[in-house]
């Protein structure tokens, strides 16, 4: 399970990605979705925000290790006004656990699936 890069658009939403086999998609629908709404009912504890902190931390430090990447990186960034990558790490650690379920209780209350299927 991951998570797909925001779009560009009118109404940005979050896209997430999950491979399952085809006789699991509904399950693995539902379990999403639970945590999803879960999000928006409970919050999230003190140790999940930090966890989902790190990742975010980890991330951005991970991609400024490749010179090609770094460039993309900071292009991307420029491009909506961003900053580098401490003002990413500061925006990261600024998030409050109230922050996310604002986020959580106005925008996952629709969602959709889509599948894709492998070439053959």
């Amino acid at each position: 399970i991951g998570l797909l890069p925001i779009s560009m658009s009118r109404r940005p939403f979050l896209a997430v990605h999950a491979l399952c086999s085809p006789n699991t998609i509904e399950q693995v629908r539902r379990g999403l979705l639970r945590h999803l709404l879960a999000l928006r009912a409970d919050g999230v504890t003190d140790a999940e925000l930090e966890r989902a902190r790190r990742r975010v931390i980890n991330g951005h430090l991970l991609v400024n290790q490749r010179p090609v990447a770094r460039a993309l990186y900071l292009a991307a960034r420029g491009l909506f006004g961003l900053g580098d990558v401490d003002e990413a790490v500061a925006a990261a650690q600024a998030v409050t656990a109230e922050d996310l379920t604002a986020v959580a209780q106005e925008h996952f209350g629709r969602h959709a699936v889509a599948v894709q299927m492998p070439a053959s």
